[in-house]
């Protein structure tokens, strides 16, 4: 198959009515028209209200301590939920959140004192992280050259998949993190159709790096396919002393934030044993992530009955999953040939970052679909690019059938899952963290 190639418009009012980029602007953001401005703001309304919506529906033990920790595929939900509403709590466990108490906790912190109940404060953050990623999906792909109608269609199936419904609604660093991943894809789709100013390259790869470290390699890797080595280690040094400043700042506003650099508390989740190997790490990551299997149920010494997925295998329950789960493996393979002929640093960002995020969690973690939203932007993106193909009918109805299939399939297992305390054997714990 071959990419679409689209013969350059007679005018911009042209180009603008058929939903295309304008090739002549001088610069990629500013070929951007009024019309995505308007849709990107739709989706992020829309995307903060449906997140907000799922969040109002969550068992409120899933956010109590002990009851509700490691519960929810293994997310400490219980114990950030503490840490966003008071900054005096204990957030020793952030070492590898550089930054995420300083973005997180101050601002609900913020919205508390000003008179909102937790509840409130901390769904109000979600919600907005929810319309950043939903923004910055939307912008991306057409920075990446997709036509307004299939952005829309892919950000739409980029918030059907299950990294998005079961992450986004709950208080856990995989949303904010996620958004941090978006802007790297974001500024390497800018940065292959026009430059990038240096000072926009050392923000994004520290924000990339600010929430979570091991997802500063999206902005290394943004260095690094732009630039010789000796810029690209310049320009990463830089980042990396942008946020040993502000954790500085960060350390006198949040006293219990670890230093991140030699933080090893979490060597304990190299090659666990529950993982299952690269097979299961990998089916829940390219599998799971888009279209949920029913969850399982798996006992903790410590804590009690869990949900898991880790060990469900390659399985759909039911036709309207199983159509789902055809339709997501058509969009990647069909994805896969449209970014092999796109800009050489939005794909090699994008696969880049997949690869290392697939290679990292093969050995590391627990639970793999803790860490859905860390692959779900690029595997979005990939999809995505499945409508600049020749077989764009195809890819569009494929997208379709997915938000469809996937959001009936998704929704339907969130909805299992916010109800599961009322099945769940208790927990043995009764002390503090």
């Amino acid at each position: 198959m071959a990419p679409v190639h689209t013969s350059p418009p007679v005018s911009r009012r042209s180009e603008e009515s058929r939903g295309g980029l304008p090739p002549g602007a001088a610069g990629a953001l500013a070929r951007l028209t009024r019309v995505d401005a308007g849709i990107t703001l739709a989706i992020a309304a829309a995307t903060a209200v449906f997140t907000l919506f799922l969040f109002a529906r969550l068992d409120p033990r899933l956010l109590a301590w002990p009851a509700g920790n490691d519960v929810w595929f293994e997310g400490d939900l219980p114990v950030v939920f503490r840490n966003l509403l008071d900054r005096f709590s204990d957030q020793t466990r952030n070492g590898d959140h550089p930054l995420f108490p300083l973005l997180a906790t101050v601002p609900v912190t913020v919205l508390h004192r000003l008179g909102a109940s937790d509840s409130a404060a901390v769904g109000v953050f979600l919600a907005a992280v929810a319309a950043i990623w939903g923004g910055l999906l939307y912008t991306t792909l057409r920075l990446a050259e997709l036509r307004r109608l299939d952005a829309t269609l892919f950000t739409v199936a980029g918030a059907s998949t299950a990294a998005a419904i079961f992450w986004l609604p709950v208080p856990e660093c995989a949303g904010l993190a996620s958004v941090t991943m978006m802007a790297a894809l974001g500024a390497a789709a800018v940065a292959a159709r026009g430059r990038l100013h240096p000072a926009v390259e050392v923000a994004v790869s520290a924000l990339t790096l600010s929430t979570t470290v091991t997802h500063w390699a999206a902005g290394l890797l943004l260095a690094i396919v732009r630039h010789p080595v000796g810029r690209a280690v310049q320009l990463s040094v830089n980042a990396l002393a942008l946020v040993v400043i502000l954790w500085a700042v960060q350390r006198v506003v949040v006293p219990s934030a670890e230093f991140f650099i030699g933080y090893t508390a979490h060597a304990k989740f190299v090659m666990h044993p529950e993982s299952g190997g690269p097979r299961h790490v990998l089916t829940t990551l390219l599998v799971h992530s888009a279209v949920m299997p029913a969850p399982l149920v798996r006992h903790e010494a410590k804590w009690g009955d869990v949900m898991t997925i880790q060990h469900g295998g390659i399985r759909a329950d039911g036709p309207v999953a199983l159509v789902a789960r055809i339709a997501w493996a058509g969009l990647l393979a069909l994805g896969i040939v449209g970014l092999s002929h796109a800009a050489s640093t939005l794909r090699w960002v994008v696969l880049g970052t997949l690869a290392w995020q697939l290679a990292l969690h093969s050995v590391y973690g627990e639970e793999s679909f803790l860490y859905a939203l860390s692959t779900a932007p690029m595997l979005v993106v990939i999809a995505a690019h499945a409508a600049r193909t020749r077989a764009r009918p195809v890819a569009l109805l494929l997208a379709a059938l997915f938000i469809v299939a996937a959001g009936w399939t998704n929704l339907a297992r969130f909805d299992d899952a916010r109800t599961f305390m009322d099945r769940r054997q208790g927990a043995t714990v009764t002390d503090g963290p």
